[in-house]
Protein backbone atom coordinates (compact mmCIF):
# COMPACT_ATOMS: atom_id res chain seq x y z
CA UNK A 1 0.00 0.00 0.00
CA UNK A 2 1.35 3.42 -0.92
CA UNK A 3 2.00 6.08 1.69
CA UNK A 4 -1.22 8.08 2.40
CA UNK A 5 0.41 11.20 0.92
CA UNK A 6 1.71 9.49 -2.22
CA UNK A 7 -0.46 11.76 -4.36
CA UNK A 8 1.79 14.72 -3.50
CA UNK A 9 4.37 13.25 -5.91
CA UNK A 10 1.85 12.14 -8.56
CA UNK A 11 2.00 14.79 -11.28
CA UNK A 12 -0.78 13.15 -13.33
CA UNK A 13 -3.08 13.18 -10.32
CA UNK A 14 -2.31 16.78 -9.35
CA UNK A 15 -2.71 18.10 -12.91
CA UNK A 16 -6.00 16.29 -13.41
CA UNK A 17 -7.34 17.48 -10.06
CA UNK A 18 -6.40 21.09 -10.82
CA UNK A 19 -8.15 21.02 -14.19
CA UNK A 20 -11.11 19.07 -12.84
CA UNK A 21 -11.72 21.47 -9.96
CA UNK A 22 -11.60 24.42 -12.36
CA UNK A 23 -14.24 22.81 -14.54
CA UNK A 24 -16.33 21.54 -11.64
CA UNK A 25 -16.40 24.99 -10.07
CA UNK A 26 -17.24 23.78 -6.56
CA UNK A 27 -14.89 24.09 -3.56
CA UNK A 28 -12.24 21.42 -3.07
CA UNK A 29 -13.67 20.32 0.33
CA UNK A 30 -10.75 17.89 0.79
CA UNK A 31 -11.50 16.14 -2.49
CA UNK A 32 -7.83 16.39 -3.47
CA UNK A 33 -6.97 14.19 -0.50
CA UNK A 34 -10.04 11.94 -0.60
CA UNK A 35 -9.97 11.16 -4.30
CA UNK A 36 -6.43 9.83 -4.02
CA UNK A 37 -7.89 6.70 -2.40
CA UNK A 38 -10.39 6.35 -5.23
CA UNK A 39 -7.73 6.63 -7.92
CA UNK A 40 -5.41 4.25 -6.10
CA UNK A 41 -8.21 1.66 -6.02
CA UNK A 42 -9.17 2.41 -9.63
CA UNK A 43 -5.66 1.61 -10.84
CA UNK A 44 -5.93 -1.90 -9.41
CA UNK A 45 -8.63 -2.62 -12.02
CA UNK A 46 -6.47 -1.84 -15.06
CA UNK A 47 -5.79 -5.52 -15.79
CA UNK A 48 -9.46 -6.52 -15.54
CA UNK A 49 -11.87 -6.78 -18.44
CA UNK A 50 -15.20 -4.96 -18.46
CA UNK A 51 -16.70 -1.49 -18.27
CA UNK A 52 -16.46 1.00 -15.41
CA UNK A 53 -19.17 3.11 -13.85
CA UNK A 54 -19.87 5.80 -11.28
CA UNK A 55 -23.20 5.98 -9.47
CA UNK A 56 -24.04 9.44 -8.15
CA UNK A 57 -21.63 11.85 -9.81
CA UNK A 58 -22.79 15.44 -9.10
CA UNK A 59 -20.77 17.22 -11.83
CA UNK A 60 -18.49 14.31 -12.72
CA UNK A 61 -15.17 15.15 -11.06
CA UNK A 62 -14.43 11.56 -10.01
CA UNK A 63 -15.20 10.31 -13.51
CA UNK A 64 -13.02 13.06 -14.96
CA UNK A 65 -10.16 11.79 -12.82
CA UNK A 66 -10.72 8.12 -13.69
CA UNK A 67 -10.99 8.84 -17.40
CA UNK A 68 -7.87 10.98 -17.17
CA UNK A 69 -5.89 8.09 -15.74
CA UNK A 70 -7.23 5.80 -18.44
CA UNK A 71 -6.23 8.30 -21.13
CA UNK A 72 -2.76 8.64 -19.62
CA UNK A 73 -2.14 5.00 -20.42
CA UNK A 74 -4.18 4.90 -23.64
CA UNK A 75 -4.07 8.16 -25.60
CA UNK A 76 -6.98 7.11 -27.85
CA UNK A 77 -9.37 6.65 -24.92
CA UNK A 78 -12.50 8.79 -25.39
CA UNK A 79 -14.63 7.59 -22.49
CA UNK A 80 -16.22 4.62 -24.24
CA UNK A 81 -16.96 1.87 -21.74
CA UNK A 82 -17.46 4.24 -18.80
CA UNK A 83 -20.98 4.90 -17.56
CA UNK A 84 -22.52 7.52 -15.27
CA UNK A 85 -25.71 6.86 -13.31
CA UNK A 86 -27.43 9.82 -11.68
CA UNK A 87 -30.83 11.49 -11.54
CA UNK A 88 -29.16 14.75 -12.70
CA UNK A 89 -31.87 16.71 -10.89
CA UNK A 90 -29.77 17.78 -7.92
CA UNK A 91 -30.73 17.84 -4.26
CA UNK A 92 -33.21 19.83 -2.26
CA UNK A 93 -31.90 23.32 -1.63
CA UNK A 94 -29.86 23.52 1.62
CA UNK A 95 -31.19 25.83 4.29
CA UNK A 96 -30.55 26.54 7.96
CA UNK A 97 -31.81 23.14 9.15
CA UNK A 98 -29.06 21.52 7.05
CA UNK A 99 -26.31 23.39 8.88
CA UNK A 100 -24.56 21.51 11.66
CA UNK A 101 -22.57 24.52 12.85
CA UNK A 102 -23.14 28.22 13.43
CA UNK A 103 -21.48 29.24 10.15
CA UNK A 104 -22.01 27.56 6.76
CA UNK A 105 -18.97 25.66 5.55
CA UNK A 106 -17.30 26.56 2.26
CA UNK A 107 -19.40 24.13 0.26
CA UNK A 108 -22.72 25.41 1.60
CA UNK A 109 -21.67 29.03 1.24
CA UNK A 110 -21.01 28.34 -2.42
CA UNK A 111 -24.28 26.52 -2.92
CA UNK A 112 -26.30 29.11 -1.02
CA UNK A 113 -24.64 31.93 -2.93
CA UNK A 114 -24.68 30.52 -6.45
CA UNK A 115 -27.47 27.99 -6.75
CA UNK A 116 -30.51 29.65 -5.29
CA UNK A 117 -33.18 30.77 -7.74
CA UNK A 118 -36.27 32.90 -7.22
CA UNK A 119 -38.15 29.74 -6.27
CA UNK A 120 -35.54 28.67 -3.73
CA UNK A 121 -34.77 25.53 -5.71
CA UNK A 122 -31.69 24.27 -7.45
CA UNK A 123 -31.55 24.46 -11.27
CA UNK A 124 -33.60 22.09 -13.40
CA UNK A 125 -32.24 18.64 -14.19
CA UNK A 126 -31.03 19.64 -17.64
CA UNK A 127 -28.68 22.17 -16.00
CA UNK A 128 -27.02 19.43 -13.96
CA UNK A 129 -26.69 17.11 -16.95
CA UNK A 130 -25.33 19.89 -19.15
CA UNK A 131 -22.84 20.95 -16.48
CA UNK A 132 -21.63 17.36 -16.08
CA UNK A 133 -21.24 16.98 -19.83
CA UNK A 134 -19.21 20.20 -19.94
CA UNK A 135 -16.86 18.92 -17.22
CA UNK A 136 -16.45 15.66 -19.17
CA UNK A 137 -16.28 17.18 -22.66
CA UNK A 138 -12.91 15.46 -23.29
CA UNK A 139 -14.66 12.07 -23.15
CA UNK A 140 -17.58 12.08 -25.61
CA UNK A 141 -17.70 8.28 -25.65
CA UNK A 142 -18.95 7.86 -22.08
CA UNK A 143 -22.65 7.44 -21.41
CA UNK A 144 -24.86 9.38 -18.97
CA UNK A 145 -27.76 7.27 -17.74
CA UNK A 146 -30.34 9.48 -16.10
CA UNK A 147 -33.46 7.35 -16.22
CA UNK A 148 -32.93 4.22 -14.11
CA UNK A 149 -33.53 5.71 -10.65
CA UNK A 150 -36.34 8.01 -11.73
CA UNK A 151 -38.07 5.27 -13.70
CA UNK A 152 -37.92 2.96 -10.68
CA UNK A 153 -39.41 5.69 -8.46
CA UNK A 154 -42.18 6.45 -10.96
CA UNK A 155 -42.98 2.75 -11.30
CA UNK A 156 -43.17 2.36 -7.51
CA UNK A 157 -45.46 5.38 -7.16
CA UNK A 158 -47.71 4.13 -9.96
CA UNK A 159 -47.94 0.68 -8.40
CA UNK A 160 -48.91 2.15 -5.03
CA UNK A 161 -51.47 4.49 -6.63
CA UNK A 162 -53.04 1.51 -8.39
CA UNK A 163 -53.15 -0.65 -5.26
CA UNK A 164 -52.28 1.05 -1.93
CA UNK A 165 -52.51 -2.33 -0.19
CA UNK A 166 -49.75 -3.80 -2.32
CA UNK A 167 -46.27 -4.38 -0.91
CA UNK A 168 -44.16 -1.25 -0.66
CA UNK A 169 -40.99 -0.81 -2.68
CA UNK A 170 -38.39 0.01 -0.02
CA UNK A 171 -35.53 1.11 -2.23
CA UNK A 172 -34.45 1.46 -5.84
CA UNK A 173 -32.93 -2.01 -5.53
CA UNK A 174 -36.24 -3.59 -4.56
CA UNK A 175 -38.70 -4.97 -7.10
CA UNK A 176 -41.75 -3.06 -8.31
CA UNK A 177 -44.17 -3.91 -6.86
CA UNK A 178 -42.29 -4.87 -3.72
CA UNK A 179 -41.12 -8.39 -3.05
CA UNK A 180 -42.36 -10.41 -0.04
CA UNK A 181 -38.76 -11.60 0.40
CA UNK A 182 -37.29 -8.10 0.85
CA UNK A 183 -37.49 -8.09 4.66
CA UNK A 184 -35.99 -11.57 4.84
CA UNK A 185 -33.18 -10.66 2.44
CA UNK A 186 -32.33 -7.47 4.32
CA UNK A 187 -32.25 -9.48 7.55
CA UNK A 188 -29.71 -11.84 6.00
CA UNK A 189 -27.42 -8.96 5.05
CA UNK A 190 -27.87 -7.33 8.47
CA UNK A 191 -26.76 -10.58 10.10
CA UNK A 192 -23.57 -10.43 8.02
CA UNK A 193 -22.79 -6.79 8.71
CA UNK A 194 -23.72 -6.58 12.39
CA UNK A 195 -20.65 -8.48 13.64
CA UNK A 196 -18.44 -5.97 11.83
CA UNK A 197 -19.63 -3.12 14.03
CA UNK A 198 -20.10 -4.87 17.34
CA UNK A 199 -17.45 -4.93 20.04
Amino acid sequence: MDHPLHWLDDRVYLDLMRIGLQRDGAPDTFRTQRFSNLLQAFQTTFDLEGDTAEAGCLFGLATFMMCGYEKARNSSFNGAGHHLFDSFIGLSFPDQQDLQQSEPNEWLRTMLGRRKTTTGKWPAGQSFLKRTQEVLADYPGLTCNDDFWLKRCRDARAAFAKDPASLHTYSAWDEVPGSPRTRERWGQWLARYRPLVEE
